[in-house]
């Protein structure tokens, strides 16, 4: 439920900020490894921000805390990210930046997996 509203809420505000970044850029965005990417990312972010949003919510510092947490963790998943779109729109040959995509993917998984595992042990404490 936290999960897909998190991820629900950061898509929609990747679809409204698209037209822009087309216009920053001077790129053509909407290609689909982009959206693939971005939706990949957007995803893992999400898995990253509620398990740990769920983990530091009783702590006092909590807004102080997740974003120090979260860096960390987040960071594979953002470097996958930046590193397949920028391979993207700069034309460069598939082969050089597929391997960022499939990452990010596996990354996706494994953070799944573990937010599954975890969060009925985090609840709990």
């Amino acid at each position: 439920g936290k999960l897909i509203g998190c991820a629900l809420f950061v898509l929609f505000v990747n679809v409204a900020l698209l037209p822009f970044m087309t216009i920053l850029y001077n790129a053509y965005i909407l290609q689909p490894w982009v959206l693939v990417t971005l939706f990949l990312g957007t995803i893992g972010f999400s898995i990253v921000g509620t398990i740990l949003a769920t983990i530091t919510v009783q702590t006092r510092a909590r807004e102080a805390l997740l974003p120090l947490v979260m860096l960390p963790i987040a960071l594979p998943v953002m470097l996958c990210a930046v590193r397949a779109t920028t391979g993207i729109l700069r034309g460069t040959p598939q082969e050089d930046w597929f391997v960022w995509v499939q990452l990010l993917l596996v990354i996706d998984v494994v953070y799944f997996g573990l937010s599954l595992v975890l969060y009925e042990y985090v609840v709990e404490e």
